[in-house]
C-alpha cells in the first residue's frame, strides 16, 4: 500500500510538471485546471501543487510579478474544492469546474489591480473560462482511469477527455532531460505500443496519429507523424497475424522502428531516434506483466457474443428437447395419459428457471484475471459470470494460448477463484486444457455442502431378487438426489416396476423438472398402464449443496429420519404408492440442513423387521448411538441390530441409505 501510495504521488508531480508547462492565449489554465481536478478526485493537491511549483521556477515564473499570482490561484483552488461543506458536490463535477474557474476570474482581476504585469481583466474572463472548460474535462479522466479503466473506449465524451488530459501532459512535457535522454520521443514511442498492443489497431493509430502531431508541433520535424502512423500500422499488422505474446510484440517494434528509419525516415536512426526506441524498449521489457492485459472492445468487450450465448442456450433447449422425446416415447401406447397445456406451460417456465442470469463482475477481478492469464500466454476473448436461482455462481471463460505450450483449465480455475473470492470447480462439459484456438473453459461455483453416503439392499429371501432399488447421484445444477422405490412385493417383477420408477423421475428431475411435477407425470402413466395392480412406494430427497435446503417427496414411503445432535426428527408419509391413482398426491416436506446432520432413508422391509411396539424409539436410541460415525459404519450397524432383533430373517425386502451433510472445506 505504501509503495502504491508513492508511485501514486510521483505520477501526480510528474503529470503536474509537465501540465504546468502549458499556456494558451497568454494564459495558463491548465495547471489550476489539473490542481481542482485531483484534488476532487482523490489525488494529493500538494503533490500536484509541488509540480506545478517546480514547472513555475523552472519558467522564472518567481521572476515576473505578473505571474506571481498563480501559486495563490492554484492553493486557493486545492483549498476550495477539499473544504469539507463541498465534499458534498465532490460527484458533480459540473459545479467543482464552476467554483474553479470563477475563484479564478475574481483572483486575476484583483491582480489586474494590484499586479504590474498581469494579464488584465478580458483574459482573466477568458482563463477563468479555460479553467473551467479543462477542469471539468481532468475530471472526467481521472474518474474513468482510476475507477472503469475500459469505459473511455466506449464512451465518446470520456475518450475526448482522456485524450485531452493526455495531449496537454505531452506538450508540457520537455524533449530531452540534461540533453541526453529524449524523454517526449521515448514516452511516445511506449504508448504508441502499450495502447496498441493493449487497445487494438484502431486505438493505437489514431494515438499515434495525435501523439505524433505533437512531436511534430514541439521539434518542427512533421515526418516523425508519418513515421509513428506507419510504424503503429506495421506493428499491429504483423503482431496480429503472427499472435505474438508481449514480448514478441516489443521485438517485432524495435524492429519495424529500425526498418522504417533504414528505408524511409533515416531520423529513426539518429542518435536521438535510436536514444528513444531504445529506451521505450527497456521500459517495455520490464514493466509488470498485469499492466499489459489485452482488451478489445466490441461492444461488451469482456461478455459472451451472441453467437457464444446462442450456443449454450442451444444445446440446454436440446436437453430439453431430448427429454421431451424421451416422455413421450415412455408414455407411448398409453391412450389415457395426455399432457394438458397448463402442464406443458409448467414445463416451459420450469425450463427457463434453468437459463441463469449474467451479472456483472468487478472490474478489478476481471482485469487481474485477463493479467494474470495474460502472463501464463493465454489470451481471454471474454468472460461471462452467470447466476442461477439458488445464488450458484458460473464463469465462463473464452480463452486460448498463443505460441508455447497448453495451460490446464485447472490454472484457470485457481486464478478465476483467487481473484474472484468464488470457490470454483472445474464444470463436466468444460474443455481441460486451453489449446490454440478459442474455445470455452467452464468453471462452477464449489458447492457449500458435500455428502457422504452408504446404502444396502437386501432380500427378504435367499433366492428370489429384491424388489427394492434405490438412486444415489449428484445433477448437474449442484444438487444430490436420493431415492429409494419399493416394488409390490418381491422379485423380477417388483424390481423392474422399482427400477422403471426411479429411471423415469431421475430422467425428468435431471432435465429441469421440479420434483412434484415429474413424480405426478410417472404416476399418471403408470396408474393408466398397471391398472392399480402394480404400484411402487417412493421416497426422493432433492438436497440443494450450495443451501443446504432439501426437498422430501413421498408416495407411500416409510418413515425418513434425520438427526441432528441428540434431538431426532420423523418425517412421515399417509399417501398412496404411485401408480395407484392418476391423481393421487403426495407428503412434501422442505427444510434446512447443517453440515453433521445425518439422514437416514429406509424402506418399510427395515421398520417391519423391528418387532418392537415404537419402532421409532428403537431407531432413535439405534441412531443416536451411531451419530458420529461414518454412514458406511451406520448402515452395517443398523442392518446388523435389527437382523438380531427379527431374528436374522427379515420380513420384507429392505433398504437402507444414509446421508452424511459435511461442509465441502
Amino acid at each position: 500500500m505504501k509503495v502504491a501510495k508513492l508511485f501514486s504521488g510521483i505520477a501526480d508531480i510528474l503529470i503536474a510538471y509537465c501540465v504546468g508547462h502549458c499556456s494558451l492565449l497568454g494564459t495558463a489554465p491548465f495547471g489550476t485546471a489539473i490542481i481542482g481536478a485531483g484534488s476532487a478526485c482523490g489525488r494529493s493537491p500538494w503533490m500536484l501543487l509541488l509540480g506545478l511549483l517546480g514547472a513555475f521556477f523552472e519558467q522564472g515564473g518567481f521572476e515576473k510579478q505578473g505571474q506571481m499570482i498563480y501559486p495563490l490561484i492554484w492553493v486557493m483552488a486545492a483549498v476550495l474544492v477539499r473544504v469539507r461543506k463541498l465534499q458534498l458536490l465532490y460527484p458533480r463535477s459540473f459545479l467543482l469546474s464552476v467554483l474553479v474557474g470563477l475563484e479564478t476570474i475574481v483572483l486575476q482581476i484583483g491582480a489586474a489591480f494590484w499586479l504590474p504585469g498581469a494579464i488584465g481583466i478580458p483574459l482573466a474572463c477568458a482563463e477563468g473560462a479555460l479553467v473551467f472548460s479543462f477542469m471539468l474535462a481532468y475530471c472526467f479522466s481521472y474518474r474513468n482511469l482510476s475507477g472503469d479503466k475500459l469505459l473511455f473506449l466506449t464512451d465518446t465524451q470520456t475518450m475526448l477527455a482522456v485524450l485531452i488530459l493526455a495531449t496537454t501532459v505531452l506538450a508540457g512535457m520537455p524533449v530531452q532531460l540534461g540533453g541526453v535522454v529524449e524523454v517526449l520521443a521515448s514516452v511516445c514511442l511506449f504508448t504508441i505500443f502499450y495502447i496498441s498492443y493493449r487497445f487494438g489497431f484502431s486505438a493505437g493509430v489514431s494515438w499515434a496519429a495525435i501523439s505524433g502531431a505533437i512531436y511534430a508541433l514541439r521539434t518542427d520535424d512533421m515526418q516523425m507523424l508519418a513515421a509513428w502512423v506507419f510504424l503503429a500500422v506495421l506493428v499491429n499488422g504483423l503482431t496480429e497475424f503472427l499472435h505474438m505474446g508481449r514480448y514478441g510484440s516489443v521485438l517485432i517494434f524495435a524492429a519495424s522502428d529500425c526498418l522504417l528509419g533504414y528505408f524511409a525516415f533515416p531520423q529513426m536512426l539518429s542518435e536521438a531516434g535510436i536514444k528513444a526506441i531504445a529506451t521505450a524498449v527497456f521500459v517495455l521489457f520490464f514493466l509488470p506483466g498485469r499492466l499489459f492485459v489485452q482488451v478489445r472492445t466490441q461492444g461488451d468487450a469482456m461478455a459472451l457474443s451472441g453467437a457464444e450465448w446462442g450456443k449454450l442456450t442451444l444445446s440446454r433447449v436440446r436437453s430439453f428437447s431430448d427429454a421431451l422425446k424421451r416422455i413421450d416415447y415412455t408414455f407411448a401406447g398409453t391412450e389415457g395419459q395426455r399432457i394438458g397445456f397448463s402442464q406443458i406451460g409448467t414445463m416451459l417456465e420450469d425450463f427457463t428457471k434453468q437459463l441463469d442470469s449474467p451479472v456483472a463482475m468487478r472490474k478489478d477481478a476481471e482485469t487481474a484475471i485477463v493479467s494474470e492469464l495474460g502472463r501464463m500466454g493465454v489470451h481471454v476473448k471474454s468472460l461471462t459470470l452467470l447466476k442461477a436461482q439458488n445464488g450458484r455462481y458460473q464463469l465462463y471463460a473464452d480463452a486460448r494460448v498463443g505460441r508455447g505450450r497448453l495451460v490446464g483449465a485447472e490454472a484457470v480455475r485457481k486464478i478465476a477463484s483467487k481473484e474472484t473470492g468464488i470457490p470454483f470447480e472445474i464444470g463436466e462439459d468444460s474443455r481441460q486444457m486451453v489449446g490454440r484456438s478459442y474455445d470455452l473453459v467452464i468453471l462452477n461455483q464449489k458447492p457449500a455442502f458435500r455428502i457422504q453416503t452408504a446404502a444396502r439392499r437386501l432380500s427378504c429371501q435367499e433366492d428370489v431378487i429384491s424388489g427394492d432399488n434405490f438412486y444415489i447421484g449428484n445433477l448437474k445444477n449442484g444438487q444430490a438426489l436420493l431415492m429409494i422405490a419399493d416394488g409390490m412385493g418381491n422379485g423380477v417383477q417388483a424390481a423392474k416396476d422399482s427400477e422403471a420408477l426411479l429411471s423415469a423421475v431421475e430422467e425428468l428431475v435431471m432435465t429441469g423438472f421440479e420434483q412434484e411435477m415429474a413424480v405426478r407425470l410417472v404416476n399418471a402413466y403408470l396408474a393408466e398402464k398397471n391398472k392399480g395392480e402394480h404400484f411402487t412406494t417412493l421416497d426422493m430427497l432433492l438436497l440443494d449443496l450450495y443451501t443446504g435446503v432439501g426437498h422430501l417427496v413421498k408416495y407411500g414411503a416409510a418413515t425418513t429420519y434425520v438427526c441432528r445432535g441428540n434431538w431426532m426428527e420423523c418425517i412421515k408419509s399417509t399417501s398412496l404408492p404411485v401408480g395407484v391413482m392418476e391423481d393421487a398426491g403426495c407428503e412434501c416436506s422442505s427444510k434446512k440442513y447443517y453440515a453433521g446432520d445425518l439422514i437416514v432413508m429406509v424402506s418399510d422391509g427395515v421398520l417391519d423387521s423391528i418387532l418392537f411396539e415404537n419402532k421409532d424409539d428403537y431407531m432413535h436410541t439405534l441412531l443416536e448411538a451411531l451419530k458420529d460415525e461414518e454412514p458406511e459404519t451406520v448402515v452395517e450397524a443398523v442392518i446388523q441390530d435389527i437382523r438380531s432383533v427379527c431374528g436374522k430373517r427379515l420380513k420384507d425386502d429392505a433398504t437402507i441409505i444414509v446421508c452424511k451433510v459435511m461442509k465441502n472445506l
